[in-house]
């Protein structure tokens, strides 16, 4: 017999639950919470009630009474659904954040909440949840904000789920200015076991230290510059994606701030030994046309990204998304750009700012393989004498 269910709900598939402030969704974001306490106490959650509110969503969805219309709800053979342990854990702490970015769809009074002590760790209800069995092997959390970094325990949540769950991951959203955490982060990450997939997305959005403070509000830009950097050289995370969200106000699309954030991407990927990857996006609150200057910036953008660092160009979320017909719109004019860009007249400025970039990546090949080749060598030699002896 069939019913119905999502990749949220059964584990046979995915499973996963998510946490958005002060509510828990036994799915996705789109279905009604079953917590929603404006003092919710990650300790206090209750793992016995998250288990069963999943399992009654599934019941509701058969009746007809939850999640009609919804694009993910599919239909299997009753004894292949498992309403059990999760694989992803998602967790938005929208509330709290040391920035005030001018594109934020939070509020001032939402974001200058401090998180509140009963928020602060996340290790307790981690560990509850693994003692409970609710965590499958392969287990992946999804950090984003708001500043995730702010939870207390962070690092050791991360070794906790590294040290149990081989083949484990972690995605951390953040904006990577608070030095204190990045340092301990960086620390913790250096024990955690080599099948821990780890990866790191931050929005730079700027090139220069005057647009960084005028877009988020603080003056960071060389502390983020620096932690990032450092994650890089400390090899802490497998993927860096580096976003830029470019503003209709043109604050941001000058050639001094896509070209300045264009070498330090180089810096990050000379240091970087795991992939990097870019994200090109626009203010999704603005609703002003997508003009020739913004086309222009993403298109270079998405040039050098392409054409000489040889990287992946992601569009995901905000107001450059392939899900939406605008957003395709405005992708497929910064790619025409992107391609005409490279035989395009050019004045003489940025063609010396895509000669260092080109020279630049060319020699950091160069030092990958060089690299690779030491590395190889050196795993002949040791299968070698491991053979003779």
């Amino acid at each position: 017999m069939k019913k119905k269910t999502c990749p949220w709900l059964d584990s046979n598939i995915r499973g996963g639950i998510q946490i958005l402030n002060n509510r828990i969704y036994p799915c996705c974001g789109p279905s009604k919470p079953f917590y929603n306490d404006e003092n919710l106490d990650y300790s206090k959650i209750s793992i016995e009630e998250l288990i069963e509110k999943r399992k009654e969503l599934q019941e509701k969805i058969n009746e007809g009474t939850a999640c009609q219309g919804c694009e993910q709800i599919i239909e299997k053979e009753e004894e292949d659904i498992n309403i059990g342990p999760i694989t992803y854990l998602s967790i938005g702490l929208f509330s709290t954040c040391n920035l005030r970015c001018k594109y934020c769809y939070f509020t001032d009074d939402e974001l200058s909440q401090k998180l509140k002590p009963e928020r602060t760790h996340l290790l307790p209800f981690i560990k509850r949840l693994s003692k409970h069995g609710f965590m499958k092997k392969d287990f992946s959390i999804g950090l984003a904000g708001g500043e995730p970094t702010l939870f207390e325990d962070l690092p050791e949540t991360f070794k906790f789920i590294s040290d149990n769950y081989e083949k484990s991951s972690m995605v951390l959203l953040s904006n990577s200015s608070i030095t204190s955490r990045t340092q301990k982060i960086i620390d913790v990450l250096k024990d955690t076991n080599e099948n821990f997939d780890k990866g790191l997305y931050t929005s730079i959005d700027a090139g220069t230290k005057e647009t960084y403070k005028l877009i988020r509000g603080r003056d960071l830009y060389t502390e983020v510059k620096k932690n990032i950097i450092n994650y890089a050289k400390n090899n802490s995370f497998n993927r860096i994606t580096l976003k830029y969200i470019l503003m209709f106000d043109h604050s941001n699309t000058s050639n001094k701030d896509i070209f300045g954030f264009l070498f330090f991407f180089k810096e990050v990927m000379k240091n970087q030994k795991g992939t990097m990857a870019m994200t090109i996006d626009c203010d999704m609150l603005s609703h002003e046309p997508f003009d020739d200057e913004m086309i222009a910036a993403a298109g270079k953008l998405y040039y050098v990204a392409r054409d000489i660092f040889g990287i992946e160009v992601a569009f995901c979320g905000g107001g450059l998304v392939n899900s939406t017909s605008k957003g395709q719109e405005r992708i497929k004019l910064l790619q025409n750009y992107a391609k005409n860009y490279k035989t395009a007249k050019k004045p003489l400025i940025e063609k010396f700012y895509l000669f260092l970039l080109g020279y630049s990546s060319v020699l950091n090949n160069i030092n990958r393989l060089f690299k690779l080749y030491k590395r190889t060598i050196k795993l002949i030699k040791i299968l070698y004498f491991q053979q003779i002896n």
